[in-house]
């Protein structure tokens, strides 16, 4: 005689509905830890590459300014340099607040696969939305900053005294 598998488990466990209901919270449960190992598989992954894009990044960029400075300081334009200073700055701090965040996202990914309270799991997902928030909508503003930057242009230096009205 055939029984579905709720009245076969019924039967197993003496029919007590609390066993049934723990069996059921049980499978829930491993639900639920199943999704959410998925999820931090998917968030490894998309840290790693945001890692390896920071790392080209880095290379390419300090590479690059190291040369431009060189050039820039080294010749008769060493005040175009100085008239990008700010955007410098600016793009220094964006690509150190990106290493920090990310840093800060790939602790937070490694917690999460360890397992942690619901309160944790909240932070460190938050910890990771940041992260990506931070990749997606202000680095691509930053690589516009130095692309300018390496244009070099010298407009700001090359405007006469009489241009300004005295």
């Amino acid at each position: 005689m055939g029984l579905s598998m709720p009245n076969r488990n019924k039967r197993l466990l003496g029919n007590n509905e609390t066993n049934m209901k723990t069996l059921e919270q049980a499978t829930s449960r491993e639900l639920e830890i199943e999704l959410l190992q998925r999820a931090i598989q998917k968030r490894a992954v998309a840290i790693e590459a945001f890692e390896v894009g920071i790392k080209v990044l880095k290379v390419k960029q300090a590479r690059g300014f190291a040369e431009l400075s060189k050039q820039t300081a080294a010749s008769a334009r060493f005040a175009t340099a100085f008239a990008h200073a700010h955007p410098f700055l600016e793009v220094m701090g964006d690509t150190i607040m990106a290493w920090m965040l990310l840093w800060r996202a790939q602790l937070a990914a490694s917690a999460l696969n360890k397992g942690t309270s619901k309160k944790d799991t909240a932070f460190y997902e938050g910890q990771m939305k940041s992260a990506e928030f931070f990749m997606y909508s202000v680095l691509p503003v930053t690589l516009g900053k130095m692309n300018a930057i390496f244009k070099a242009n010298g407009a700001a230096v090359d405007i006469s005294d009489a241009a300004f009205g005295g």
